[in-house]
């Protein structure tokens, strides 16, 4: 079949499933486009870093939503209608919406991440320290400039002075900060 048959053919199908509901030309029009969700999954776990961490097949699930919503809501009486592009953008879309990832968790979780391997072991007392300061970030007792401060001083071990000028503030500056920041850290590690 050539493309312009296919799209032809798949747009029949979104109006008699539109007509019918029947799950059978639903399954139709998902074995058509299987692949394109199967890209769309795929395209989004390697744009977005959070979306790594959860199952395709929940992603791809997710993407069938979104095809089904956007078959639902296509005008296909309308000639200038698109429903490949308006699928892509429906399972797009649903993937993003039901996978938001709060501006908090991904700060925290992009400052600190850290790999069981060889070269690094993380023990007990790191993993809780993590807890703490992912705690005290969500209660909104460390900022984003904080944990970008702890990142810099203690993860990328740069000099109070590399990070004032990183920053754009003195070394005394930063130097307070991370005084204050660790009083927060042991006041909660300690409880």
């Amino acid at each position: 079949m050539s493309k312009d048959t296919e799209r032809q053919f798949l747009e029949l199908l979104v109006v008699q499933y539109q007509e019918t509901r029947d799950p059978q030309v639903f399954a139709e029009i998902l074995g058509r486009v299987d692949l394109l969700l199967c890209h769309i999954v795929h395209k989004l776990k390697r744009k977005i870093a959070y979306l790594d961490n959860i199952d395709f097949m929940d992603l791809y699930q997710t993407s069938i939503i979104g095809l089904r919503d956007a078959i639902l809501t296509a005008k296909m009486y309308n000639p200038n209608e698109k429903i490949i592009p308006r699928i892509i953008s429906y399972a797009n879309s649903n993937i993003r919406k039901v996978y938001r990832y709060s501006k908090k968790e991904y700060a925290i979780s992009s400052t600190f991440t850290y790999e069981k391997d060889a070269h690094f072991d993380v023990n007990q007392d790191l993993e809780e320290l993590y807890d703490v300061l992912k705690w005290l970030y969500k209660k909104d007792m460390l900022s984003d400039r904080d944990l970008q401060i702890v990142n810099l001083r203690f993860v990328q071990q740069k000099t109070f002075k590399e990070i004032g000028k990183d920053l754009g503030v003195t070394a005394q500056t930063v130097h307070y900060k991370v005084k204050q920041i660790l009083k927060k850290i042991r006041i909660q590690y300690n409880k």
